[in-house]
């Protein structure tokens, strides 16, 4: 259904997924980074401490 109601509204499916693929390995790239720089991974991390980071790594893509 999805891939029709892109087609639909003239998405390259595909394309629109890599897209989004990409754009979650940058922002999780930055979050496992920051964490390593304090000794941390995500598995000894919180919900809240990741979702920060996550944010941080929204903000800088949009303000470079």
């Amino acid at each position: 259904m999805l891939v029709n109601l892109a087609r639909f509204v003239k998405v390259d499916p595909e394309q629109a997924l890599r897209r989004t693929n990409a754009k979650f390995r940058r922002r999780f790239a930055h979050v496992e980074q920051r964490l390593a720089e304090r000794g941390a991974t995500p598995a000894d991390s919180t919900i809240a401490e990741m979702e920060s980071l996550w944010q941080q790594a929204k903000s800088l893509e949009h303000n470079p």
